[in-house]
């Protein structure tokens, strides 16, 4: 598979369970929805014999700590949820006081700045 092409893996049935089925090729890495997709694929390569990050690298989003995986650390993008709560405290505030507004635009939508957090062994380098 060339460099930076793109592969989307539902992660999600129908009814919201976590699930999915790996490409017959694989990317040099996966850039996952939630730091528990990242979990989960993991397991999934490691029961196929691959080596993470050697062979596939993988990263997560949200650096959400989930109890029962504590002991494993994943390289993340942390999410700002105070900056992002603020926001959303606003937007539904500003709603409240004048609902004749309507719903937010594309041109009100807000970029919140989070953090890269590289805490484990499971990703290197690679390009999307």
């Amino acid at each position: 598979m060339p460099c930076c092409a793109r592969v989307i893996i539902e992660d999600r049935d129908e009814l919201g369970q976590m699930g999915f089925k790996l490409p017959k090729r694989l990317p040099k890495g996966f850039v996952c929805n939630c730091d528990l997709a990242a979990y989960m694929l993991i397991d999934k390569l490691t029961e196929r014999g691959y080596k993470v990050p050697e062979d596939v690298s993988v990263v997560g989003f949200n650096n959400y700590l989930y109890p029962e995986l504590a002991d494993r650390e994943i390289t993340t993008y942390e999410v700002n949820t105070k900056a992002m709560t603020k926001v959303a405290l606003e937007k539904v505030l500003k709603q409240i006081k004048n609902p004749k507004r309507g719903c937010a635009s594309a041109s009100t939508f807000l970029l919140l700045p989070g953090d890269g957090i590289s805490l484990g062994m499971y990703s290197r380098q690679f390009c999307l």
